[in-house]
């Protein structure tokens, strides 16, 4: 029952946020509203954003001042985004794995998937992820889709296992 719960309010909070960043691309930034999600840390939004076919950018904006700066950008398409409170947290889907990001020196640094596809619980890079996407932090965990095997799933960010919650191995 809890975890249906935590599901109904990880989707709500998923499509409130997936619907603002579409309108802000669309209104503010001039982008298409492909491919974004949105996180708050520190006074600032930070948006993964899709500006054109191969090029993918993670975009800061600082709330204090509305200056919009670019943090890092990929060739690798980019999904859900979450934070700790000092780094970032990025799914890529189609590479099958979840990244951190050290806002000191922006670079994607793997965290877990071993880029195979697959449903397999793990630590760190011995998981295989299928389509990670929505991500959400809470208590040093963060929970997120694999939308190709129908799970939620979360990991420790502290020792980087794996563990399925919901869906197919459950």
């Amino acid at each position: 029952m809890a975890l249906r719960i935590l599901w109904e309010k990880i989707f709500v909070v998923e499509n409130l946020i997936s619907g603002f960043c579409r309108a802000f691309q669309v209104f503010t930034l001039n982008t298409e509203p492909d491919s974004s999600d949105i996180t708050y840390m520190k006074n600032a939004l930070y948006l993964t954003n899709h500006m054109t076919v191969s090029s993918y950018h993670i975009l800061k904006i600082d709330l204090a001042t509305g200056n919009e700066s670019l943090i890092l950008s990929t060739s690798s398409r980019l999904g859900g985004i979450t934070n700790d409170g000092q780094h970032l947290y990025v799914s890529l889907p189609f590479s099958r794995r979840i990244v951190k990001i050290d806002l000191s020196a922006p670079a994607l640094t793997n965290t877990i998937g071993s880029g195979a596809t697959g449903n397999s619980d793990g630590i760190g890079l011995s998981a295989t992820l299928s389509a990670p996407s929505g991500l959400f932090f809470k208590n040093d965990e963060i929970f997120f889709a694999s939308l190709g095997s129908h799970n939620i799933r979360k990991f420790n960010i502290n020792n980087l296992e794996v563990t399925t919650l919901l869906g197919n191995n459950k």
